[in-house]
């Protein structure tokens, strides 16, 4: 597996904006025939190496690379979340909370953002259990610097009020408090 997905990633990574469709799909049907066979440290590992293909894309992106920056976050949402268990999608998402505990580039912090948010709808109310390290990480986003992550931490806020709605008016008003003060800096 290991050989054949490093393989992959090299492919995806140096082809055309043609031929990355396809090496995307063919990664992706990887991941997912062995996606049941995986532990959590391959798993880790994964990720983390896709998120590495996006890290060093530039911070004003071309088409094509928000079109690549789109396939990667498919590749892990696709490929390692959808179809994934409770405590599956429970231990994606600390561990990508986790991620966002280190200095991390605005395109790996947009594809974490976007998987979290689509984790939060498919657990539902499970959420509740890592509900104050994600409202704090998402709130925290909203300051970035980036428009983008600032937007992804927004639907990341919305995804959580909309699941938990008893948390919906103080993420509302931490996030009112949050866009003040930024433009107080401005």
């Amino acid at each position: 597996f290991r050989s054949i997905y490093q393989h992959l990633l090299f492919k995806l990574q140096h082809a055309s904006a043609t031929q990355q469709a396809g090496w995307a799909m063919a990664l992706l049907s990887l991941v997912r025939s062995r996606r049941q066979e995986l532990i959590e440290p391959e798993l880790e590992c994964l990720v983390k190496d896709l998120l590495a293909l996006v890290k060093d894309l530039p911070a004003v992106l071309q088409s094509n690379d928000v079109i690549f920056r789109a396939r990667v976050g498919y590749v892990i949402h696709a490929g390692i979340s959808a179809g994934s268990g409770e405590q599956q999608q429970l231990w994606l998402i600390r561990f990508l909370l986790g991620l966002l505990d280190e200095q991390r580039a605005e395109n790996e912090l947009v594809i974490i953002l976007t998987e979290l948010s689509h984790v939060i709808f498919a657990l539902g109310n499970a959420v509740v259990v890592v509900l104050e390290k994600m409202k704090g990480v998402a709130l925290t986003l909203l300051r970035h610097p980036s428009y983008t992550v600032r937007i992804e931490a927004a639907i990341v806020c919305t995804s959580i009020a909309i699941v938990v709605t008893s948390s919906a008016s103080g993420i509302l008003q931490e996030a009112v408090q949050a866009a003040y003060s930024q433009a107080e800096n401005l």
